[in-house]
C-alpha cells in the first residue's frame, strides 16, 4: 500500500478512540471507511475490520445486561470491551501504518 492509504488506514482504526464525542467511536470510522474506500482500495479491508469490531462489541455489551443479571459476569465484560477497544485500535492503526491488515480478535464477519 501506498503512504497516503497507510495514513488513512491509521486514522481510520484510531477514530474508535473519539468516544468524545457522543457516538464519535462509531459514526467517525464508517465515514473515513465510506469516503476513503473508492479513493484508496486498501482502505476498504481496514474498514470491514474496524466496522465488524464495532458490530461484535455492540452485540458482546447487550449480551452482557442479562449477564449483570444472572452472575454478575456481565460487569467484566463491560469492563473489558473498553480496553479491548482501546488496545485493538492501537495495534490496528500501528499494523496499518506499516502495510498490514490486522483482523481483530474476537470479531464476528459481519460484513
Amino acid at each position: 500500500m501506498d503512504d497516503e492509504t497507510n495514513k488513512w488506514a491509521l486514522a481510520l482504526h484510531l477514530s474508535q478512540l473519539a468516544h468524545f464525542i457522543p457516538l464519535g467511536g462509531i459514526v467517525i470510522p464508517i465515514v473515513i471507511w465510506q469516503v476513503k474506500k473508492d479513493d484508496l482500495p486498501g482502505i476498504d479491508a481496514h474498514g470491514r475490520n474496524v466496522v465488524n469490531w464495532t458490530l461484535s462489541w455492540i452485540v458482546y455489551c447487550i449480551a452482557a445486561i442479562p449477564l449483570i443479571l444472572l452472575f454478575g459476569l456481565g460487569l467484566l465484560i463491560l469492563w473489558i470491551i473498553p480496553l479491548l477497544t482501546i488496545v485493538f485500535a492501537i495495534v490496528g492503526g500501528v499494523k496499518a501504518y506499516s502495510g498490514e491488515t490486522w483482523k481483530y480478535p474476537l470479531t464476528v464477519d459481519f460484513l
